[in-house]
């Protein structure tokens, strides 16, 4: 149905670095809505681009889960229980597997005000020297997430992405 890809950046704070990390995720199946503007300011012209993104449930993720903003927040990486540790806590093993896999931040995405969306599939890592301004001086269609709204009822459930 829709054809456009995005790379999206999904903003998390880490607690062990104490710092935010971005974790990218690949969406292949969307519809991108871009309305071009400037404004002006005493010190010239600004930017003032804002657009929309249509982004249906079942958009290609190349194998990762949505989450809610809430439960994405609490993913971490950590190693799974250890055989004795299961048979110890009677913890059922592939419940554990699940738990494992969900809680891995790179194994999951979410949609929130404050990730950074940049049009096509990009390959660019948030890290270290490579920042948000990097982004936006080597990348055309760089943008900010302000809103989500969650449209998941209906003929084409999908979230309506407001960005900035």
């Amino acid at each position: 149905m829709f054809e456009e890809e995005i790379t999206l950046f999904n903003r998390k704070y880490d607690n062990e670095i104490k710092d935010y990390i971005f974790i990218k995720t690949f969406l292949t199946g969307v519809n991108i809505d871009i309305k071009k503007a400037v404004n002006v300011i005493k010190s010239g012209l600004e930017n003032a681009n804002t657009g929309t993104i249509i982004i249906p449930e079942e958009v290609e993720t190349y194998g990762k889960i949505f989450l809610d903003p809430k439960k994405f927040k609490q993913a971490k990486v950590f190693n799974p229980l250890s055989v004795n540790e299961v048979n110890n806590k009677k913890v059922d093993a592939v419940n554990e597997i699940k738990i494992y896999l969900l809680g891995k931040p790179e194994n999951v995405w979410t949609l929130q005000p404050g990730d950074i969306i940049v049009s096509g599939l990009i390959d660019y890592t948030i890290k270290g020297d490579n920042n948000i301004t990097k982004l936006r001086n080597e990348y055309d269609y760089v943008y900010e997430i302000v809103s989500v709204d969650p449209k998941l009822k209906g003929g084409l459930p999908h979230w309506e992405v407001g960005l900035k």
